[in-house]
């Protein structure tokens, strides 16, 4: 039987204005039943979650904000990714999570690949670190996903995260503001590590608070021998220099190798014209699809 997050999923991807108008029809609603589910989240669980078949367990908890409580009270976090993995994420694959929070994404991956894959997650904050790994531990996926305690970059040393009240999960390495405080994190070259696994990689997920354009820098060898295809948080409201042609750089590093980019959260939209959809896009943040 199919879930309420599978079947608003499947209105969203297949009859958009329908979806529109029924969202905002029943927008009160929602808002009343979502602030009463939020508030009777107290208490860290463990959440049982599947999509398409692929079940897997993850430890919440409501200390952490907004990721944890979205999982409590929709039962699935950011279902276009989850969906976009499923589609393009092989059996037996291998998936890299830079920015993996408290592992969701990395544990949907971990259900598709299977006992003959790999996850390779990376996640500096500590206090998320350690909750991915009992969720690890939980759904028996030590044998596939393995996590790695520091931040991606261009270059390899130390940092300093700026942690967030309201949503720990969107703690930044560039962007301050409504901090509960700062953790020293180390931070490594993403091909390095990657080139350690020797296999194949399939497809990689990068959501870094607008750290993003330092982190692909450090994945540009992984990218152009393996093809992966790759999601991508595009954030032009974190960038320490928010302009156009951050954006433009960001998005030709990809197209200017072939791929095809496609806004991922507004119904998988074609960016035909990079320069004029950055230009011209009014979303501060979005996800982007790269498909090669």
């Amino acid at each position: 039987m199919l879930r309420p997050f599978e079947i608003r999923a499947g209105i969203k991807r297949h009859f958009p204005h329908l979806y529109q108008l029924l969202f905002l029809s029943l927008l009160p609603v929602f808002r009343l039943w979502r602030a009463y589910k939020s508030w009777s989240f107290k208490r860290r669980v463990v959440h049982n979650t599947s999509y398409d078949g692929h079940q897997f367990f993850i430890v919440i908890d409501p200390k952490n904000g907004l990721v944890d409580r979205s999982i409590f009270v929709g039962g699935i976090y950011e279902l276009d990714i989850v969906a976009t993995i499923n589609n393009y994420l092989p059996s037996g694959g291998v998936f890299v999570d830079i920015g993996a929070n408290i592992g969701h994404h990395s544990l949907f991956a971990g259900a598709v690949v299977g006992d003959k894959g790999k996850v390779l997650s990376f996640e500096p904050i500590g206090q998320l670190a350690d909750q991915f790994d009992e969720s690890v531990a939980i759904n028996n996926f030590t044998d596939r996903i393995e996590i790695v305690r520091q931040a991606c970059g261009d270059k390899a040393g130390k940092g300093t995260i700026s942690l967030k009240r309201d949503n720990l999960g969107g703690s930044s390495l560039v962007a301050g503001g409504n901090e509960v405080s700062t953790e020293s994190i180390n931070i490594c070259v993403a091909d390095e590590v990657i080139s350690t696994l020797k296999r194949k990689v399939d497809m990689i997920k990068i959501d870094t608070e607008g750290y993003e354009p330092e982190v692909l820098l450090g994945l540009l060898k992984t990218i152009e021998r393996d093809r992966p295809v790759v999601i991508l948080e595009y954030s032009p409201i974190l960038w320490q220099n928010n302009n156009h042609e951050t954006g433009i750089n960001l998005i030709l590093q990809f197209t200017t190798r072939s791929y095809k980019a496609y806004d991922l959260d507004h119904n998988q939209e074609l960016i035909a014209e990079v320069t004029n959809w950055v230009t011209t896009t009014p979303y501060n943040q979005t996800n982007l699809l790269f498909l090669p």
